[in-house]
């Protein structure tokens, strides 16, 4: 008895401790920093250390730090990422500045002090040349710039107090303004030693920047990282970094978080491939249409589909009859709420062999995407075969008489031969494929009797007819 209390006990402790590592351990491709009094599944670079609640990049003179999530973040497909700062106890000149940085170097990157502001050269020297430490390679940042150096480096750097994002791909990374993709000084003043809150969104082509005002980006550039930077299967690491000099504060990050935008999935509809047919035969040698129904329900309207965006397996949808629309409304399945049909050309079907369904893909009015999946029967039968039972036989010469001397996609299925009518072509090519054996084995004299019976009375229908 006392030693189950023993093990129940240490089971309890092991539970208290998983737990408290699951709260405090941010989740891959999101990551959440409330504050930083605790900064488990990061790394603290140099100078970097935790003060207060606070991730503190740099304090005094002089110094560098970065702080990494350890695991590389997915940010190819986009992301948002959302974080506080402070700049406090400056010196005779506040500065120099803090980046966000999306880096695929190393976990422990690190670039050059002073202007550099931890992710670029470190501040040139007049006559300097190389600069004293290289920048990040393989990086592109968003800094956040307190002081203008362009008299110490002779080189463009942008006025006290702005933002710029600054990349030159895949070599070393610099504060030089001849790298940068897009910078404005509009922005609430950094050195107030106010807290400021920082949203930076990315969808793929383009990069915004918020500051405060969360809802009007002060900054928006045309940046694509999988093509700018060298990324590990769409993923980088993603930190800060920030530096001082002669003019120096404390750089510091209240809170954090970064997470995936992935792209919204398509809004999923229900479709029904040839309404009121079972099972759902398509002859992928017909020169006809295929009517397909979007069917709708009490959350979705089908009078807000674009019908023009619509795709079945490749194949747009053709107008129906005389009026030219593209479709029609009808209760399909009835439920008393309106379905859509419509109607795609078998021959532009884009289809594989083994295919056992076919998609549809469109868009509604509002842009949002749609897509649906059908089961069918998808079959390529010999000719002759027009009720695609799998076999040429009295059934299909029944189905050609029904449709002899028609003309149009209606009667697509006893069309053998393509040239848009039912004839005496047709007739010819399902007597040679009679039995559903080969061409050339027609053996029986009462199967050549029936044929010739038949074709007779078709040829006379259609004088009859004329």
């Amino acid at each position: 008895m006392f030693r189950r209390r023993i093990n129940l006990g240490i089971i309890g402790v092991c539970l208290v401790i998983v737990l408290a590592l699951a709260i405090a351990v941010p989740a891959f491709a999101d990551l959440n920093y409330p504050d930083f009094g605790s900064a488990v599944g990061m790394n603290l670079v140099q100078d970097a250390a935790l003060a207060d609640s606070r991730l503190r990049l740099t304090a005094g003179d002089w110094t560098t730090g970065a702080g990494w999530a350890e695991e590389k973040q997915q940010v190819q497909d986009g992301f948002e990422t959302l974080f506080e700062f402070q700049f406090t106890q400056p010196g005779a000149w506040s500065g120099d500045g803090f980046a966000f940085v999306i880096q695929s170097n190393n976990d422990l990157a690190i670039g050059g002090w002073g202007g550099g502001n931890g992710f670029g050269d470190a501040v040139r020297i007049i006559g300097s040349d190389p600069p004293e430490k290289e920048g990040i390679p393989n990086s592109l940042v968003v800094e956040f710039d307190t002081i203008d150096n362009t008299p110490i480096w002779h080189l463009p750097d942008g006025p006290d107090n702005h933002i710029s994002v600054q990349t030159r791909g895949t070599t070393a990374n610099s504060a030089d303004h001849t790298y940068s993709l897009g910078s404005t000084s509009v922005i609430p003043d950094m050195s107030d030693w106010e807290v400021h809150t920082v949203k930076i969104q990315y969808a793929p082509g383009t990069m915004s920047i918020f500051i405060d005002d969360l809802d009007n980006a002060c900054l928006s550039v045309a940046a694509d990282l999988g093509s700018v930077l060298d990324l590990d299967d769409g993923k980088a690491w993603v930190g800060f970094t920030a530096s001082s000099a002669v003019a120096y504060q404390n750089h510091d990050i209240l809170s954090w978080s970064f997470k995936e935008i992935a792209e919204p999935s398509p809004l999923e509809v229900a479709i029904d491939i040839k309404p009121g047919s079972a099972p759902n035969s398509v002859n992928l040698k017909a020169k006809g249409v295929l009517p397909v129904g979007i069917l709708g329900s009490e959350d979705f309207d089908v009078q807000q589909v674009d019908m023009t965006s619509l795709a079945l397996a490749g194949s747009s949808p053709k107008p129906k009859g005389k009026s030219g629309k593209l479709a029609s409304y009808k209760d399909l399945n009835g439920d008393s709420i309106l379905d859509l049909i419509l109607h795609f050309p078998i021959p532009d079907l884009d289809i594989e062999p083994e295919a056992e369904d076919l998609t549809l893909t469109g868009m509604l009015l509002d842009g949002t995407e749609i897509t649906g999946s059908g089961v069918a029967r998808l079959l390529h039968p010999m000719d002759g075969d027009a009720n695609l039972d799998g076999k040429v036989s009295i059934a299909d010469l029944c189905v050609m008489a029904g449709s002899w001397n028609q003309t149009g996609t209606d009667w697509a299925d006893a069309d053998f031969n393509g040239d848009g009518k039912v004839s005496i072509g047709d007739l010819t090519m399902l007597a040679g494929n009679w039995g559903g054996t080969s061409p050339l084995s027609i053996s029986e004299p009462a199967t050549l009797s029936l044929l010739a019976v038949a074709g007779g009375l078709l040829v006379r229908r259609r004088r009859v007819g004329h």
